[in-house]
């Protein structure tokens, strides 16, 4: 009976001891895990720049081998054609000026889905093999008059918009279809998909082609299960500007180049902006690069892709 009640002791000061420190650890992880706050940008402060680009239009963060492409489309030039020119995304040092050539001149937005890297070529999206620079596979997107941005999904979903057709197209298990068409897009542009819905930074109407004058107009939101359009936020009661590249900055909340004024802007969830950079004509298809907090802006006309540190 004494051994029992001994083992029982002995059994009630063992097990306190393990809840304490188990307890005591607990406390510890909690204090070893920051709470980190969500911070709107202030500033935008230049890291680098990579000269010697042919009007710029597109930029895309390649994770896997931490490098940046960058689709050029050297318009007036049929021998080369439009190019994909690789960069080191620490540094801005370019890596390969023409890894890709011969596609058209007209090549716009891209994106990635593991190896392959698609890209848009005005009525065509073209995939590519990152590993071997080989074109996998063209497809024609009938219909279209001019394709411009491309979102790639992590399920290997590829949306691309028509700007001139005011239109967006998906490409899912390698079929090619129309998701919606209207004329209240107002020249589609910059594609971004948060969950079921899918934001567009629009172009807005143009009124000259030879100059590609446009009217300013806003950021909409396509519900992916209904087809409906409607404004970003109802709290937009304002045009925006005439807008070419829309990328996420968590929280609901977008960075929006403007192509006409040069503005890089910051949207609220709210629907609120303001501008962060004025950069002048041509700024064009954004990437923002989280683990780096890096945005990347190419100016077309600069023939440039330029690095900003976001804080």
């Amino acid at each position: 009976m004494r051994n029992l009640f001994r083992f029982c002791f002995m059994f009630l000061i063992t097990s306190s001891i393990i809840v304490s420190v188990s307890c005591e650890d607990d406390d510890k992880e909690d204090e070893l895990t920051p709470v980190v706050e969500f911070k709107d940008p202030e500033t935008l402060n230049l890291l680098w720049e990579t000269t010697g680009l042919i009007a710029p239009e597109s930029a895309v963060y390649d994770e896997s081998n931490n490098q940046i492409f960058v689709s050029n489309q050297n318009q007036g030039d049929t021998i080369i054609g439009g190019f994909i020119s690789k960069i080191n995304a620490d540094n801005g040092e370019v890596t390969d000026l023409q890894w890709v050539t011969g596609l058209s001149n007209s090549i716009t937005g891209m994106g990635i889905y593991e190896n392959t890297l698609y890209i848009a070529e005005q009525t065509d999206l073209t995939a590519i093999n990152i590993e071997t620079g080989e074109i996998i596979e063209k497809h024609a997107v009938e219909g279209a008059i001019f394709l411009n941005d491309v979102f790639v999904t992590s399920s290997n979903v590829v949306y691309i918009s028509d700007t001139f057709g005011n239109a967006i197209y998906k490409l899912s298990n390698g079929n090619v279809e129309l998701l919606v068409q209207d004329l209240s897009l107002e020249s589609p542009n910059g594609l971004w998909v948060d969950e079921n819905t899918l934001h567009i930074a629009s172009f807005g109407v143009v009124i000259d082609f030879q100059t590609f004058e446009a009217n300013p107009t806003y950021v909409y939101s396509v519900d992916l299960n209904s087809k409906s359009i409607t404004k970003f936020s109802e709290n937009m009661t304002e045009p925006i500007g005439n807008m070419d590249g829309i990328v996420a900055y968590g929280n609901g909340n977008y960075f929006i180049s403007d192509w006409a004024l040069g503005k890089i802007m910051y949207l609220k969830s709210s629907g609120e902006t303001n501008t962060l950079l004025t950069l002048g004509q041509g700024a064009a298809d954004i990437c923002y690069i989280e683990s780096k907090k890096l945005l990347l802006v190419p100016m077309a006309f600069n023939g440039k892709l330029s690095a900003y540190i976001v804080e």
